[in-house]
């Protein structure tokens, strides 16, 4: 049974546009051609009869051309029949086949060839093209030529009857309908072709307006695009501001915590004062911890972070991480253990400061999640420039449901509000951003109760050779530095120059404890003043400052006479790269971080002062 298109699709499901449209397309095709046919056949028909009522009034009952005609009555009955079924394909076939055969019939009783009647074929070839298609137009020429070309050798061997008496009305019957089918075959082709082209003109219209409403949509869309990344940059830019003036505004009064913390604690012989401010220590920098981590994140997600490079050797930033580590490890009876599988002398080209970053991220957590048992740090090379170090503790473990997120920023495998350990959530997210900027992977493999494997790689190339043999005399630890400032650089001048009184105070307290004298300074033009009077061997200058900054002040004091080279450390709570070497670029030798500690001051002065000529200025 035949079905429609219509009804394949009620049962198939709704279709897609696109097929929609094809059936439609194909359903009004059909409905054309079935009027065609059904007019075709009507005047066909009529033509039959007529043919034969003229025939019967001529007396011309030839029996031969009295069933051609026939024929092509019962012909077009059939087709106008299947078109009124629904049966277009059949009835075309239908009309054609029985045209010809009619029309050879015809041909073959009056006069083979020569016959009046041949001239149909063409009509029938016509007729085929247009309602089958091409594929049957040229079966019906070929068949057509076929058939002539029979009779015209028929008739040259006289095998064809003579041609059968005609009448004038039979004639001019003949003549009228065959011009009528003509010129009504001729109306559906430019109807057709007129239908045709206006439905391309349509399509293209429509594409005309698709495509105008598309660039409408395009350009609406880029300006949307445009405005919310300006918008997304300007958010950037406001974050980063805010951040940088956040981590200004809170590093300075961190700066004071600590650094007074740090010289009463020196100070006091009170074994609980000096417990207490041990603590107060510990939780202060604790806080500098995560500003730091907020810091990094904020960096890495601008794109604004990068990594130094520089000489290092590997089994330093080990033993930096062993011994920043071995206090808590003691205290909380946990057994720490190194296990360096490379030549500790090793010297490679990298990021010390974010190398034991990592490290110390993950070796911190390990320490703080065991409770009992040992923590072990392992490192060994492997193929070409990449090391893998592992830290693997006895702790907690990490479920396998938190593994997967462990690493993402604020995530943390216990985040309930009843957990037992502080933390952010940054540390680890921070340690895989920059173990994938160091050309490294980081990973996990843990069990709840049975300890956990952190595992990091990174790429660390060979230091060339020349770099590899030079040693720096100014690489030295805190209790070296401050050795030093007791005794070789005994009686240096300072001039310490910040607008905040109690980080002068911090500032000149810790250097009054290893005997360096120093004058202050509130604000850069006081500085510029006093270093025009005074010849001082290093300057601490503070960058915020009213009247005159810290860049400014410095760009005015190397001008004066002696001071090109004379060390200027900037004292900064920036916390980007970016401002610390607009620092350097306007005369800075060097730049310390608030909140200033004794140890990374001690270290820096020594470094400088070792190094920069003496001033043989008169003071005044």
């Amino acid at each position: 049974m035949r079905t429609s298109p219509e009804g394949r699709a009620s049962r198939q499901g709704p279709l897609p546009m696109q097929e929609e449209s094809r059936l439609d397309a194909r359903a009004l095709g059909d409905a054309r051609r079935a009027r065609l046919i059904e007019w075709t056949s009507i005047s066909l028909g009529a033509f039959a009869i007529a043919a034969m009522i003229a025939l019967h009034v001529a007396g011309l009952t030839e029996p031969r051309r009295l069933a051609g005609t026939l024929a092509l009555l019962i012909g077009s009955a059939a087709a106008w029949l299947a078109c009124r079924a629904g049966r277009v394909a059949l009835g075309g076939q239908v009309l054609v086949w029985c045209s010809l055969a009619a029309i050879t019939v015809v041909a073959y009783a009056t006069g083979g060839f020569r016959s009046p009647a041949t001239n149909g074929y063409l009509t029938v070839v016509a007729v085929a093209g247009w309602l089958l298609g091409m594929r049957f137009m040229i079966a019906t020429t070929a068949l057509s030529l076929a058939i002539m070309g029979a009779l015209f050798v028929l008739g040259q061997f006289g095998l064809l009857p003579p041609p059968a008496p005609s009448h004038p009305l039979v004639l001019f019957s003949t003549a009228a309908i065959a011009l009528a089918l003509g010129g009504l075959l001729f109306y559906y082709v430019v109807r057709e072709m007129q239908f045709s082209l206006e439905k391309e003109q349509a399509l293209h219209e429509g594409l005309r307006r698709a495509n105008d409403e598309l660039e409408q949509k395009v350009a609406e869309r880029t300006h949307e695009l445009s405005d919310a990344k300006e918008a997304a940059e300007r958010a950037n830019r406001a974050k980063g501001a805010f951040l940088a003036n956040m981590s200004h505004e809170i590093r300075t009064p961190l700066h004071a915590i600590l650094g007074l913390t740090e010289l009463v604690q020196r100070e006091s012989s009170d074994v609980r004062a000096r417990a207490r401010l041990a603590l107060v220590s510990q939780a202060s920098d604790h806080l500098l911890t995560l500003i730091n981590n907020v810091l990094d994140v904020s960096k890495i997600e601008s794109g604004k972070f990068e990594l130094a490079e520089a000489e290092l050797r590997v089994g330093e930033v080990f033993e930096r991480v062993m011994t920043m580590l071995q206090d808590e490890a003691s205290r909380k009876g946990l057994q720490l253990r190194g296990e360096l599988d490379i030549d500790a002398s090793r010297r490679v080209l990298g990021d010390a400061t974010r190398l034991t970053q990592v490290l110390l991220n993950f070796a911190a957590n390990a320490v703080k999640f065991t409770p009992s048992g040992s923590v072990v740090l392992r490192c060994r090379a492997l193929d070409g420039d990449l090391f893998r170090f592992e830290v693997q503790d006895s702790g907690i473990g990490v479920a396998p449901a938190d593994q997967a997120r462990i690493f993402e920023s604020f995530e943390q495998a216990d985040d309930a509000p009843t957990r037992n350990q502080p933390g952010s959530g940054l540390g680890l997210a921070i340690n895989r951003h920059l173990v994938r900027a160091m050309g490294g992977e980081v990973g996990l493999e843990s069990a709840p109760g049975e300890g956990s494997l952190f595992w990091f790689t990174v790429k660390l190339p060979p230091a060339p050779a020349l770099v590899a043999a030079r040693t720096a005399a100014t690489e030295v630890d805190a209790a070296q530095a401050e050795a030093m400032l007791r005794g070789v650089l005994a009686g240096s001048r300072l001039l310490v120059v910040d607008d905040n009184e109690v980080n002068r105070i911090v500032a000149r307290a810790q250097l009054d404890a290893v005997g360096i004298a120093a004058d202050d300074a509130s604000d850069g033009v006081q500085a510029v003043e006093m270093a025009a009077r005074t010849a001082y061997d290093l300057i601490l200058m503070d960058v915020h400052m009213p009247k005159l900054d810290g860049v400014e002040a410095t760009r005015r004091i190397r001008q004066l006479d002696g001071y090109r080279d004379t060390p200027i450390i900037a004292l900064t709570a920036d916390a980007f790269d970016i401002d610390r070497r607009r620092f350097l670029d306007a005369g800075m030798s060097d730049h310390v971080a608030k909140p200033l500690q004794a140890g990374p001051l001690y270290r820096v002065l020594a470094q400088w002062l070792s190094v920069a000529p003496r001033s043989v200025r008169a003071r005044a």
